[in-house]
C-alpha cells in the first residue's frame, strides 16, 4: 500500500518533492493543528504557523520526530513518524457517533482519545474533540479541564476558549444558570477580542442571544458570523429559522435552500 505522508507545505510542493514516487506514496494536506483528524503515517512539518510559545518551551516540534532542519538554532522542519493512530481512530469514531446519535460509539471514541492523549499529551485537535464528546454527555467540567490543560501548552487558543464558552452556554441553558449564560458570552467576547474574525465566536453569540429570547441581536451575530465565514451553514440556517419566527417564510426559504448547498 503507498505510504501516506501528510504535510502542512503546498500540496504542489510535496508532489513536485516526491514526484518520482507517484505510485509509492499518497501525500495528503492537513494543517498541523488538524493532524490528529487525519490518516497517515509519515509527516513533513514546517513550523509556519506554529504558536510562538510552543517553539520556545520545546513542545514543537512534536513527539515522533525523526528528523529536523535547523537553522540559525530554530527547528523549521519536522519529520514525523506516527506510532499511534487512536487519535484518528477516536475522531472517526466520534463522528460516527454523531451522525447515529450512537452513546456506545461516543464511550468508545471517549476511550480511544483518552488513549491518544495518554500517549501524546501535547495533541491538540484532541483535546478539541474529547471536549466535544464530553460535552455531548453532558460533561461540562471533565470538557473544561481538558480545554484548560490545552491552554496551557498554547495559551490563548480561540478554539479552546471557544469551546469552553460553548460549555458554560449548553449548561447555562440545561441548567436555566444566568451566570453561566453570562460566563459563556464573556468567553466568546474573550475569543474576538483575541480574532475578531473568528466567525464560531459571533455564531455562538447569537445562540446566546437567542437563549435570551433577543431575536434582533441574533440575527445581527449570525450575519458577523457568515461575514467572516460565507460558508458558515450553521448561521444561515438559524438565520432561516428567525425569519421563519418573523413570519417571513419565502425569504427562510431561500436561504435554508442556499445553506443546503455548502
Amino acid at each position: 500500500n503507498p505510504i501516506k505522508i501528510a504535510s502542512n507545505a503546498p500540496t504542489d510542493i510535496m508532489n513536485y518533492y516526491f514526484r518520482g514516487y507517484k505510485d509509492k506514496v499518497q501525500l495528503p494536506y492537513t494543517r498541523y493543528y488538524d493532524r490528529g483528524v487525519h490518516n497517515w503515517d509519515y509527516a513533513v512539518f514546517f513550523c509556519n504557523y506554529i504558536d510562538p510559545y510552543q517553539i520556545t518551551h520545546n513542545i514543537w516540534p512534536p513527539k515522533n520526530t525523526i528528523y529536523t532542519v535547523t537553522i540559525d538554532g530554530v527547528k523549521i522542519c519536522a519529520v514525523v513518524k506516527r506510532e499511534n493512530k487512536e487519535d484518528f481512530e477516536g475522531f472517526e469514531l466520534f463522528d460516527v457517533a454523531l451522525k447515529t446519535r450512537s452513546s456506545q460509539k461516543l464511550d468508545e471514541s471517549i476511550q480511544k482519545m483518552e488513549n491518544a492523549l495518554e500517549y501524546d499529551k501535547y495533541n491538540e485537535i484532541t483535546y478539541l474533540n474529547i471536549a466535544q464528546a464530553y460535552i455531548l454527555k453532558e460533561d461540562f467540567e471533565t470538557a473544561r479541564k481538558k480545554l484548560n490543560v490545552l491552554l496551557g501548552f498554547y495559551p490563548n487558543y480561540e478554539k479552546a476558549l471557544n469551546l469552553i464558552g460553548y460549555s458554560y452556554l449548553n449548561e447555562g441553558e440545561i441548567k436555566k444558570d444566568k451566570a453561566k449564560i453570562e460566563r459563556a458570552i464573556s468567553l466568546f467576547n474573550e475569543v474576538l477580542r483575541i480574532n475578531y474574525k473568528f466567525a464560531g465566536a459571533y455564531h455562538n453569540l447569537g445562540l446566546a442571544s437567542l437563549i435570551k429570547n433577543d431575536d434582533i441581536e441574533a440575527f445581527g451575530y449570525f450575519q458577523k458570523s457568515i461575514d467572516q465565514n460565507p460558508s458558515a451553514r450553521d448561521s444561515y440556517l438559524m438565520m432561516a429559522t428567525i425569519l421563519e419566527k418573523r413570519g417571513d417564510a419565502k425569504q427562510a426559504r431561500v436561504i435554508r435552500d442556499y445553506a443546503s448547498k455548502l
